[in-house]
């Protein structure tokens, strides 16, 4: 019998074969499987393509009252996703709003959104807040005011918000227990938002008489939104102020009132020893076209800060050319301001007659 000799070579060509055999193998099941989850998720994107269509669609007819409470779903599946949407929308303040809370109570939304205010994770009834205030939910308020005042944060912050938009009126007399809620980092959005709210000068009088500084700040802030002058008179006294920065809010806030009656107050704190104090009453008496006014102005052109007498100057241009030449008479003083001033309105009286 003959016997063949051992050929390793042979060997190793019919491994690499085997191997490669198996590598391809591996490759056209992952391109099988990559091609069935392409065309998995294409079906899928389609069909979600096309249920957002659908819900959009309903959502329109039913905000303009076109879509009868009868097709309504009541598959949990769709009512969770008409849910998310109706939040989305901007309704605004109209028949549309009222149709989009209308949706959201028959959705079962707000029943979802009570349970989720008693929730003990704080971003629950922080996102619950936030979807009653949206659509303006009113008879949610007693669950949601007494969360202003106690737990996280965030939860007391969108609380506000809630009550600043939803029910206005629940804050007033309680501006003093809504500041000592929060820490004093927070007070600045605070007034941000209440300054939406435009609460009442009543309402700020336990602020601007209070002993804590930042109090008496807000009120001084927050009196300028009230627009009336009922307010005046409480951001005078504000004007005496110890505190520099409550005499400039004091001031700022006369020229938001913007009533004639500011200018006495005005022109009393024109003689403050701090420039920034100077400096916003010429800016809030370049508001008004009045006698008293420009003689004031007139002065603080004249002042040793350089702010100051940026804003008095500027104040008086648009005094038209009674304004130009007082302007004209500080050259001397100003005269790098005057130039800037005079050749833009120089620029502006020429443009308006190539008009």
């Amino acid at each position: 019998m003959r016997i063949e000799s051992f050929n390793p070579f042979n060997t190793t060509i019919v491994s690499v074969i085997e191997w490669m055999t198996f590598a391809l193998s591996i490759i056209l099941a992952a391109l099988i499987i990559a091609f069935v989850i392409a065309l998995l998720y294409r079906s899928w994107k389609e069909s979600s393509m096309a249920r957002s269509k659908k819900d959009e669609s309903f959502i329109t007819l039913y905000l303009e009252g076109l879509m009868p409470d009868e097709r309504i779903p009541t598959r949990d599946s769709e009512r969770r996703r008409l849910l998310a949407r109706v939040i989305e929308r901007d309704v605004g303040q109209s028949d549309r709003l009222a149709n989009a809370q209308k949706l959201y109570r028959a959705l079962g939304g707000v029943e979802r959104d009570l349970g989720d205010l008693k929730s003990r994770w704080w971003w629950r009834r922080s996102h619950a807040i936030y979807r009653l205030t949206r659509l303006h939910i009113k008879e949610a308020e007693p669950y949601v005011h007494p969360l202003m005042y106690v737990g996280r944060s965030e939860v007391r912050i969108s609380a506000l918000k809630y009550c600043v938009h939803v029910c206005p009126h629940e804050l007033e007399g309680k501006m003093k227990h809504i500041f000592m809620s929060f820490s004093r980092w927070s007070y600045k959005y605070i007034i941000n938002q209440l300054s939406v709210a435009h609460p009442s000068v009543e309402s700020l009088r336990p602020l601007a008489t209070s002993r804590n500084d930042d109090f008496r700040k807000a009120a001084a802030i927050l009196l300028g939104y009230s627009g009336n002058t009922p307010a005046l008179p409480l951001l005078s006294g504000l004007s005496d102020d110890i505190v520099k920065d409550v005499r400039r809010e004091s001031v700022v806030s006369m020229g938001k009132i913007d009533h004639p009656d500011a200018i006495p107050y005005l022109i009393e704190m024109a003689s403050d020893a701090n420039y920034q104090i100077r400096r916003e009453v010429a800016k809030a008496l370049g508001k008004f076209r009045d006698a008293r006014a420009f003689d004031m102005l007139t002065e603080l052109a004249d002042d040793k800060a350089f702010e100051v007498r940026y804003h008095a100057l500027r104040a008086l241009m648009r005094y038209g050319e009674k304004g130009r030449t007082t302007v004209s008479s500080f050259y001397g003083s100003s005269q790098s301001i005057v130039d800037e001033l005079l050749q833009a309105y120089d620029r502006e009286r020429h443009h308006e007659g190539g008009a």
